[in-house]
């Protein structure tokens, strides 16, 4: 069995043709119609390749009946000597030239189950042959739904806030414990729970600014994203995560808030310390801050168990909460939780003269610490992904 078309060495999906007369006319003639995809076959400086075995269910017009075979031509017309042979048979070699190409008569029965199709990834798998692609997809896809969906944008980062400030009023309540208690561990029990933040957030794939930052940086140096774009997905996921969190405080604060607090309680004392630290400490702090929050989002994309993954964000998120680094979001949380307890002497220009220089910190510490140089460490892993 043999048949020949003209065109380029391109994959596509047959639909099949009638038998032969008596006299080799073609009973009918059928057009090729889509492009099935398939790798490895040939280019059009007319290689010869051995194509790939397929049964694919989705095409042509004509697929479903004939099989699903894929090959290697981009001709007008193909003519099949044998419809009811090819039906039930599939080409597994081909030999292609620059102008035609010719289909040998080594076949084997098709059957479904041994169809050429790359597996589904699920939504949640960060499992890829390059972390770094995996990194620039997702940038390209919060790129998508910025331009597309600002609305559902903004709620996703709106989302990531109330998750920071649910957290952070459970860690608190938990360090309390030990701080009224004079235990010397009082931090690392808050510091401990906190992790669970980042994991939500990471887990149910919503925006948060810190993180976004080291997306969208890596995604403008491999050319997925344009700067106007990174600029205005700061903006908005910035603007959303605070709005997720005054949202959750107002909530918080018509169930009750967190109760009556001494003056000595650890929320007041961690935002006396942010407040009066100077904007050149805070600045500094922001950018270690966030340079270990980005590693707890990449470290985890080279494992592949989900308990180590579990395991390295909670550890990573440990360090900078417990180093007392600055990190903006969680500060709007501190700051927003402080105002609804009435604490005395807090201020707008305080609650400035902290987020500012902790925002500069974390865009300096994402975008340069973790994006950039990652990007220049794994660029070469782009090369056949």
């Amino acid at each position: 069995m043999e048949s020949a078309g003209a065109g380029g060495c391109r994959s596509g999906a047959a639909n099949a043709a009638g038998p032969l007369s008596t006299d080799g006319a073609p009973a009918r003639m059928l057009a090729v119609r889509g492009f099935a995809r398939l790798t490895g076959l040939c280019s059009r400086r007319g290689e010869t390749g051995r194509g790939r075995q397929a049964c694919l269910g989705r095409g042509g017009r004509g697929d479903r009946r004939a099989g699903g075979v894929e090959w290697a031509c981009e001709s007008r017309s193909v003519l099949y000597p044998d419809w009811e042979a090819w039906r039930r048979l599939m080409v597994v070699k081909h030999i292609c030239t620059k102008t035609n190409i010719k289909f040998s008569t080594i076949c084997k029965p098709c059957e479904r189950r041994h169809a050429v199709r790359p597996p589904a990834r699920k939504d949640n798998d960060m499992s890829h042959p390059s972390p770094l692609a995996y990194v620039l997809d997702e940038a390209a896809g919060k790129q998508r739904m910025l331009l597309s969906e600002p609305g559902r944008y903004l709620l996703s980062a709106g989302m990531a806030g109330a998750l920071i400030a649910a957290v952070l009023v459970v860690s608190l309540k938990l360090g309390q414990v030990f701080f009224a208690a004079g235990a010397p561990g009082y931090y690392i029990a808050t510091a401990g729970f906190f992790g669970v933040a980042l994991v939500s957030i990471i887990v149910c794939k919503v925006e948060l600014f810190t993180s976004n930052v080291m997306y969208f940086t890596v995604g403008r140096l491999g050319g997925r994203c344009r700067s106007c774009n990174l600029l205005r997905s700061w903006a908005l996921v910035y603007l959303g995560n605070l709005l997720g969190v005054l949202l959750f405080v107002a909530v918080l604060s018509g169930a009750g808030g967190m109760g009556e607090l001494p003056p000595q309680h650890l929320l007041f004392n961690v935002v006396a310390h942010k407040v009066h630290a100077p904007a050149l400490e805070i600045f500094w702090k922001g950018v270690l801050c966030n340079w270990v929050i980005c590693l707890a989002v990449w470290v985890p994309m080279r494992l592949s168990s989900e308990a180590a993954r579990l395991i390295v964000i909670m550890l990573l998120v440990f360090v900078f909460f417990f180093s007392g680094f600055e990190h903006s979001i969680a500060n709007m949380a501190f700051f927003a939780l402080a105002r609804m307890q009435g604490m005395a002497g807090l201020g707008w220009g305080d609650i400035l003269h902290n987020l500012a220089p902790a925002t500069l910190g974390n865009i300096v510490g994402g975008a340069i610490g973790v994006g950039l140089v990652v990007f220049r460490l794994e660029r070469h892993t782009l090369q056949g992904v």
